[in-house]
């Protein structure tokens, strides 16, 4: 009931179905008259659930005629599409996308049969595999990446739709570790913004995607070179202080971090700092964002106690705006753990680190990419606490959580054997370390070639950031 109420605007307003849905008191009556025998019921669930018996579905369909099929399942399409968060930047946004899920791709599978694409199959599709790729189902994610960018190739090829397609699809190759495909995919998206947009197509943004990949490469000059070209321009075309212009600004700073050239960094995130507060107020979620960012910088130069300072606030700014359970009230607590790991107060640690851990297994459960980075960072605290049993059984955890969501293959994988590997050493188990180590070496070989040493440490900085313990 809540699809058809939330995905109204994808029913056209002159049909009857429309003009019921507007009525509640005509849509309870719908609902009550159709529910005879045992073909369809109410769920007692208290979420307004209707369960309909698949017999009256199949039926419904096999009485309509090929046209009225393909028309039936564009409304469909339309209404998820419409229905289906934008964003998940909200736990609400985060729940409307699970519930929606099923719906969505129950109208992919009608769409593949009847050979349907059009701009809202294609959107729901791209927003369906963002949402499977943040919770670590990236096979998922791949699956629908493909399909968009193949949708959108039929009714728009080099058009918009077409060009965040392809983009969409670089990201979750990156995810997979699979980094000169997603530089391939950036690419191609890159040439089509400028065939687009015209000098304009730096604000498409791909630039910074492609500097992900150069991350990988350690080519810093190149991610430096997009960076600068998008901050410039915003800077000239929307002023200094704006939040555009600042975000850019902050993207610059991060090739800068992983360049070491750190207190540079410490500069410019002070800037931004000082523009988010400017522009926004002290207590914006932006702010607090720009100071998580310069506790990161402050973290890494081992200014502990300045980064524990501005974690609290964001912390407590974070619990405050959203509430304790929050995904972003968690990264934040998460974060200042891990400040009081590199300060040695374990205890403290190992009590925040808990809390994370459980609340985001009841967010989202133990299978996924934030819940299993929690783990990691528990088993860590246990590592240098001695409890190395415990740390084992955490770790044995998070590497096959991982390599199930990711693949063996996966740089954050690796890095997860690598900790798993040097836990097995200090109990003594030196045959079984040696071997997981073995596999890290030649997994960062195929990934990065014979000198991975310096990358496999700026991508852990990468992964820290991406699980919520840095912002």
């Amino acid at each position: 009931m809540d699809l058809l109420t939330e995905g109204i605007r994808g029913i056209p307003e002159n049909t009857e179905l429309y003009t019921a849905i507007k009525s509640p008191l005509q849509l309870a009556k719908i609902v009550e008259e159709t529910q005879s025998g045992l073909l369809v019921r109410r769920l007692e669930d208290n979420k307004g659930n209707i369960w309909i018996h698949d017999l009256v579905q199949y039926l419904c369909r096999q009485w309509l005629k090929p046209n009225e099929r393909c028309d039936w399942v564009e409304r469909a399409i339309d209404v998820v599409n419409f229905a289906y968060p934008q964003s998940l930047g909200s736990l609400e946004s985060w729940k409307k996308a699970q519930k929606y899920l099923n719906h969505g791709l129950a109208c992919t599978k009608h769409a593949e049969i009847l050979q349907i694409y059009n701009s809202n199959l294609n959107e729901l599709m791209i927003r369906m595999s963002w949402y499977l790729r943040q919770i670590g189902d990236l096979a998922g994610a791949e699956r629908l990446a493909i399909r968009a960018v193949h949708c959108a190739r039929i009714f728009g090829e080099g058009q918009h739709q077409h060009m965040n397609s392809v983009s969409s699809l670089a990201l979750v190759y990156y995810h997979q570790s699979r980094f000169k495909e997603a530089k391939d995919q950036w690419k191609t998206a890159n040439e089509m913004a400028k065939r687009l947009l015209g000098p304009a197509y730096i604000d498409a943004g791909f630039g910074n995607d492609l500097a992900l990949v150069y991350y990988q490469e350690g080519a810093f000059e190149e991610a430096e070179r997009h960076h600068s070209q998008i901050y410039q321009r915003r800077k000239e075309q929307l002023g200094e202080n704006h939040p555009d212009t600042l975000g850019a600004l902050g993207s610059l700073a991060n090739t800068y971090h992983f360049q070491g050239r750190l207190e540079e960094v410490v500069e410019l995130k002070k800037q931004i700092l000082e523009g988010r507060r400017k522009y926004m107020g002290e207590g914006h979620p932006e702010t607090l964002g720009a100071k998580g960012s310069l506790a990161t910088t402050y973290s890494d130069q081992n200014r502990l106690e300045e980064a524990e300072k501005l974690q609290e606030e964001v912390m407590k700014g974070r619990e405050e705006q959203f509430g304790k359970e929050h995904p972003e009230s968690l990264a934040a607590k998460g974060a200042l753990s891990y400040t009081y790991y590199l300060q040695r107060r374990l205890d403290k640690a190992e009590i925040y680190q808990r809390q994370v851990l459980e609340k985001r297994n009841k967010l989202w459960g133990i299978q996924h990419r934030e819940t299993l980075g929690a783990m990691r960072h528990l088993a860590k605290t246990y590592h240098l606490q001695g409890r190395l049993h415990e740390a084992v059984r955490l770790q044995e955890k998070v590497v096959l959580g991982m390599e199930m969501l990711l693949g063996k293959q996966n740089a954050e994988t690796l890095s997860s054997v690598e900790e798993l590997s040097t836990t097995y050493r200090d109990q003594g188990l030196f045959e079984r370390a040696a071997e997981l180590r073995g596999r890290v070496a030649k997994g960062r070989e195929r990934l990065w070639g014979p000198e991975y040493t310096e990358t496999a440490h700026n991508m852990e900085a990468l992964f820290r950031k991406r699980q919520g313990f840095a912002h």
